[in-house]
């Protein structure tokens, strides 16, 4: 899955991409909802992610009379691997930067992540404007640090599912809130758009909106599943409050041939 994020003060603008691997084998001679819907279903099946996410700020303030415009900025690239579940493997590489005036610093770190232990690297830290980075920071740069993770904590944090046990393990009520997402359309509006070549996969290309009614029923059953009924009142301020929420929209590639 990719995502990119961009936000500039008070205005958000998004773009977002999914690559559903494991879905459909043949043409596209389903309908668009449904052959998305499939896709959703078999995001299981995903054994590695791709992230990538990117945040710009300004912020005015005002010191000694005068305004000052503070910006900040943040790059994230990652991914995650989960080919074994039991050993995922996870790496991100963080990149930003500050600047207030003649001020600024910048800086890029390195995370590694495995069943095992947590390794994390300060490549790059620098400040301009006169400042000096202080002895501390210096100790820390262009080196691999690690911290070794107890045995067995990170099966714990990821969960039943991450952690690949078996059917047999899973409640009930998670049962039937699976059964119940894979059965959900949570897209409108979905349409065929073409086909594309991603990552050396010829993959279908969707254009969707996200349906607000279906996610609202979605949340409301789940929580009757899960032995929390909402009362009527409950139901009818979270529907209200949800409709006023602008939600992501975006476009979706389902992979053609793997699964």
């Amino acid at each position: 899955m990719k995502s990119k994020f961009l936000l500039n003060g008070s205005v958000v603008v998004v773009t977002a991409a999914m690559l559903l691997s494991g879905c459909q084998q043949a043409a596209p001679a389903k309908a668009p909802e449904e052959a998305l819907r499939d896709g959703i279903k078999k995001l299981s099946t995903v054994t590695s992610r791709e992230m990538e996410a990117a945040v710009s700020v300004d912020v005015v303030t005002t010191e000694a009379g005068k305004p000052t415009t503070l910006n900040m900025k943040l790059a994230l690239a990652g991914a995650l691997e989960e080919t074994n579940k039991h050993e995922p493997k996870f790496k991100m590489t963080i990149d930003g930067s500050g600047s207030a005036g003649e001020q600024s610093a910048s800086g890029m770190a390195d995370i590694r992540l495995n069943k095992d232990a947590f390794f994390f690297n300060l490549s790059k830290f620098e400040l301009k404007g006169g400042e000096e980075v202080p002895p501390y920071i210096l100790g820390y740069l262009d080196k691999w640090w690690k911290i070794v993770i107890p045995a067995g904590a990170l099966d714990k944090i990821i969960g039943q599912a991450s952690a690949g046990q078996s059917q047999e393990t899973v409640s009930a009520e998670d049962l039937k809130i699976t059964e119940l997402y894979g059965n959900t359309q949570f897209f409108k509006n979905v349409k065929f758009l073409g086909t594309d070549n991603v990552k050396g996969e010829q993959s279908f290309h969707y254009s969707a909106d996200f349906d607000k009614d279906a996610i609202v029923k979605f949340v409301i059953a789940v929580a009757a599943i899960k032995g929390q009924p909402m009362t009527e009142d409950a139901q009818k301020s979270f529907t209200d409050e949800f409709a006023k929420m602008e939600l992501m929209n975006g476009e979706v590639w389902v992979g053609k041939d793997s699964g």
